[in-house]
């Protein structure tokens, strides 16, 4: 009796812990403004609106529990939910005819026409995305359509998944309009950049992370699964460089909580194999075709060269050596001239810069990460307020849609296409301007859905780490562009954390309540 009451006050003070944590996160993300004063009147009566709030649905939503679905599934659904998906990309095409494309993906359609591959954009992702689709049809059109169909697929079997462990027709077409209709997926669904079929796998690899945990792994004793699984995570690995970071941990957290020796050595198995593969492209194939590397050290610090510029615009006391360090790339002027708070691209990407960058970083690579480290215990609060500006983009509710930064190849002669992206831009603006924002999941919206679905499963399940291993994916990538990569105000990084909310805060809301245990 004494064990069963001390359980019930543990876990209504983490509980309470939680709420708490909710509400300052939600006043806090709601306050910050890269362009205003931090705003102490507004943080705190948001706090105390939030936390009444939280108070009481929060332990609501930790005894909801999901019904079990009974209705029998039809293969003839998929012909509703694909002609919901094909009247949303017929109109999101019409409204970027022939494609919304960036510097990147020109980059990368010229290597197409010219046979000229490198591997600063991935070169199975430029072939997966550009070359395939060229071999039918030589447009941007043809690679708009072809990952329309890729990420088509990928829909239908979320639907899929859920009418088969979740719910009904009716909530099933409910949820996937919830997707769809977001102005992110349509304009992403067009957008023919490394980062859309790159967090698509992300997506998918949740869903199956999902099925794995809730049919406690027999999901995977099916042959058909396992090359799921594999195609999928070769998706990951190789249609973003960073996509390295998320297999490390999503493999290496499969092994560790695999509670069946059997499947803990498929999971291995898998593992080691997409290592040594990564491994023979990268150091011996690559180099044997003479095709040239990815970005190395230039992409990786996009957060120590934002901060660094934030410290050197605002004048703080430097070394000569250190001034001079910095001038060797561009005078201070320059970098005066194109500071942005949260988008150190502006600098990297002005006309006296953007051919030095590259050399520059790789010459100066040991020094340049001294002065960084040197500053940090120097100046730790500006440095701290410089990364909360650059990472803006990834949390805050104060979402700026101005922060896609590409050169669309929209054809603008075109009535037709003019007037669907009128027409877009319109239900754009009324839904980010609406509550409809937090529906359809925003920036920061889907990042709080994903850290509130995380504490639901602590107040039921207590820290049973099996249950967290379909975030494994979506958290290692959002935590590696907020801490590492990250140099621009641009939310295209995190797109899989946009698309990955809802399903993850319906397996939070799917599982039922246990024993609270270490």
């Amino acid at each position: 009796m004494a064990i069963k009451l001390f359980r019930k006050i543990k876990k209504n003070i983490l509980q309470e812990i939680i709420m708490l944590f909710l509400a300052l996160y939600l006043s806090f993300i709601n306050v910050w403004d890269f362009n205003l004063n931090f705003n102490k009147f507004a943080f705190l009566s948001l706090f105390i609106l939030f936390y009444i709030v939280i108070r009481i649905f929060f332990p609501k939503l930790v005894n909801y529990e999901l019904k079990e679905n009974n209705e029998k599934f039809s293969k003839k659904e998929f012909l509703i939910y694909g002609l919901i998906l094909l009247l949303v990309f017929t109109f999101s095409l019409l409204s970027w005819y022939p494609a919304y494309t960036n510097p990147d993906s020109i980059a990368q359609w010229e290597q197409i026409l010219t046979n000229n591959y490198g591997n600063w954009h991935p070169i199975i992702q430029t072939i997966f995305t550009f070359k395939i689709p060229s071999l039918i049809y030589k447009d941007f059109v043809s690679c708009s359509i072809f990952q329309m169909i890729f990420i088509g697929s990928i829909m239908l079997y979320f639907c899929y998944f859920l009418r088969k462990y979740f719910f009904n027709k009716k909530v099933t077409i409910l949820i996937l309009l919830i997707m769809v209709l977001n102005p992110f997926f349509m304009k992403m669904s067009v957008s023919l950049i490394k980062d859309v079929p790159f967090s698509w796998c992300i997506f998918l690899g949740t869903l199956l992370l999902i099925e794995i945990v809730i049919t406690k792994g027999k999901w995977l004793d099916n042959f058909k699964h396992k090359m799921l699984l594999i195609i999928t995570s070769l998706g990951i690995l190789l249609f973003r460089h960073n996509g390295i970071v998320c297999i490390l941990c999503m493999f290496i957290y499969l092994i560790i909580i695999a509670t069946n020796k059997n499947r803990r050595k498929v999971y291995t198995y898998i593992f080691i194999s997409l290592l040594c593969l990564r491994f023979i492209l990268y150091s011996i194939i690559y180099p044997s075709l003479k095709i040239s590397s990815d970005g190395g050290a230039v992409d990786l610090i996009g957060i120590v060269m934002n901060q660094i510029s934030h410290v050197y615009h605002n004048n703080v006391e430097m070394t000569k050596e250190e001034k001079a360090l910095l001038d060797k790339f561009a005078p201070k002027e320059v970098w005066d001239k194109n500071y942005h708070p949260a988008n150190f691209n502006n600098i990297r990407y002005s006309e006296e810069t953007n051919m030095l960058y590259a050399t520059w970083v790789n010459e100066n690579f040991n020094d340049i990460m001294k002065l960084y480290f040197k500053n940090i215990f120097r100046h730790p609060v500006m440095y701290l307020t410089s990364q909360l500006d650059v990472t803006s983009s990834i949390w805050s509710m104060k979402y700026d849609q101005k922060s896609f930064w590409y050169n669309s190849s929209q054809d603008k002669d075109n009535f037709i296409t003019l007037k669907a992206q009128n027409y877009y831009n319109s239900y754009s603006e009324y839904v980010m301007s609406s509550p409809l924002k937090y529906i359809f999941f925003g920036v920061g919206t889907s990042l709080f859905i994903i850290i509130l679905s995380i504490l639901i499963i602590i107040s039921k399940k207590g820290f049973q780490w099996y249950y967290f291993a379909p975030y494994t994916i979506v958290i290692s990538n959002t935590i590696l562009i907020l801490f590492v990569i990250s140099g621009s105000y641009e939310f295209r990084y995190v797109y899989s954390q946009i698309i990955c909310a809802l399903p993850l805060l319906i397996y939070s809301l799917s599982l039922k309540n246990g024993k609270f245990k270490k």
